[in-house]
């Protein structure tokens, strides 16, 4: 786990903290695992895809028994898609990505996400 900043930049507003720490998913493990099995998702999941791409970067929520908010972002960490997943969800193809965000539920609305907007974290 990584104590790390996840900034939004709002437009004409400059920056504001979405979450002050957040779990990171950079090797097969941790990303074939991501939140499956939680019960809760008290902080958000970043996920690192080795090359930016639709299909393979397909997510699941299977064995996930919490609803949460998937965040995609292209290279320059811009906001592609967002979507709210269900449990045991058998696909979610998003638009060509690069970074995953999950989220607890509500987040997209709480934070106002929308395609666009630069999302970016500090280690």
């Amino acid at each position: 786990m990584f104590l790390n900043y996840l900034l939004i930049e709002m437009i004409g507003t400059g920056k504001k903290i979405l979450w002050k720490e957040h779990d990171e998913a950079r090797s097969f493990g941790e990303k074939l695992m991501g939140i499956m099995f939680k019960k809760k998702l008290k902080k958000p999941m970043l996920f690192f895809f080795s090359r930016k791409a639709s299909l393979e970067n397909s997510i699941h929520s299977l064995f996930c028994f919490v609803t949460f908010d998937a965040v995609f972002l292209d290279e320059k960490k811009k906001i592609v898609q967002t979507k709210t997943v269900k449990p045991f969800t058998l696909n979610v193809t998003p638009k060509p990505s690069l970074y995953l965000i999950e989220a607890p539920e509500g987040s997209i609305e709480k934070f106002k996400l929308k395609e666009g907007d630069k999302v970016w974290w500090k280690p």
